[in-house]
């Protein structure tokens, strides 16, 4: 596992987290094991998280035995793995967990403490809040493997006509996202809105608004 680093922290065997019990019930395990820090990857204190669509379907088939619920954190490094070189301890960052997995039912995030790869969080800026930041991961990697798998080039790299893009159901929180990121794609994005929805003083630069009728 290698040596961790840690400012007078000693990592707990133990911790709170909602879980799924044997009866497919969701419950909270007041003894639900701490998972142990390898060497690439940090511990997090969870001082926030976000609720997803993603974390009600986790029953049945879908779940794992006492496997720990939840995607969305935010929280404070309190320890971090020998070879993790760009966070350090006291740091605030935010990230997505992959919940339920078969081999790794600990890595949830609604719990005390999270361990997580490097590749699934980034640091909170300042003028943020914990709870802002908590809010996004899920929405941000939604909206950015949608940019990819549409093939759109990323800012910077340049496109050779304007891509012209379909956001359906753009008052949620998704494709408020996906329609920043398309504006920095410099990309034209179509709303499609419900009629209650509808909020043409809300309008984005850049994008054309439809609703149903």
């Amino acid at each position: 596992m290698g040596s961790l680093s840690h400012q007078n922290f000693v990592p707990p065997t133990t911790q709170k987290a909602i879980v799924v019990n044997g009866k497919d019930e969701v419950v909270i395990w007041d003894e639900a094991p701490c998972p142990k820090i390898p060497a690439d990857q940090v511990m997090v204190r969870v001082e926030a998280v976000g609720l997803n669509p993603s974390d009600t379907k986790m029953r049945g088939a879908f779940a794992t035995k006492f496997g720990i619920l939840g995607a969305d954190f935010a929280g404070t490094v309190v320890a971090v793995g020998d070879e993790v070189d760009n966070i350090s301890v006291g740091d605030r960052v935010f990230g997505a967990q992959n919940e339920m997995y078969g081999t790794t039912p600990e890595r949830g995030a609604f719990c005390e403490y999270a361990v997580t790869r490097g590749k699934m969080w980034t640091k909170v800026p300042e003028s943020w809040s914990t709870e802002a930041a908590a809010s996004l991961p899920v929405g941000v990697s939604t909206a950015g493997i949608a940019m990819k798998l549409l093939g759109l080039p990323l800012p910077g790299q340049g496109a050779a006509k304007p891509a012209y893009v379909l956001v359906y159901g753009a008052s949620t929180a998704t494709a408020t996202i996906a329609m920043q990121m398309l504006k920095l794609f410099r990309s034209r994005s179509d709303c499609y809105l419900f009629p209650e929805e509808f909020r043409p003083s809300e309008k984005k630069p850049g994008s054309r608004s439809f609703r149903s009728q």
